[in-house]
């Protein structure tokens, strides 16, 4: 059996506690703690949704039993106990997203 390979989707994590692409490969300390979810605009540096209040936004509080926004963590070090790869500086992280955004996933989508 194939793994599916689809085009990202904010929010990110199994829980929806990271907002965006950038985030989530920066180390856990530099996630939001907490942002709005609700939002359909699209944030095209960091490859996420508009994070900002909205009328009928919800506050997510990743501080919260539940929210936790820190597995598949980026760090230096022995892999594993959610650590799935490097620390990437701030610039390794911007153009590592912008190739992922270079990517064409429609063949993925057929």
């Amino acid at each position: 059996m194939g793994a599916f390979l689809g085009p990202p989707s904010a929010p990110f994590l199994h829980n929806g506690s990271v907002p965006n692409l950038y985030e989530l490969l920066s180390p856990v300390d530099e996630r939001s703690e907490t942002f709005y979810l609700g939002s359909r605009l699209f944030d095209p540096e960091k490859v996420g949704y508009e994070t900002g209040p909205i009328d009928g936004g919800f506050l997510l509080d990743t501080t919260k039993p539940g929210n936790s926004n820190k597995g598949h963590a980026f760090e230096d070090g022995p892999r594993g106990d959610g650590v799935i790869g490097p620390e990437f500086t701030d610039l390794e992280r911007r153009q590592l997203v912008e190739y992922l955004k270079s990517l064409d996933l429609s063949p993925a989508l057929n």
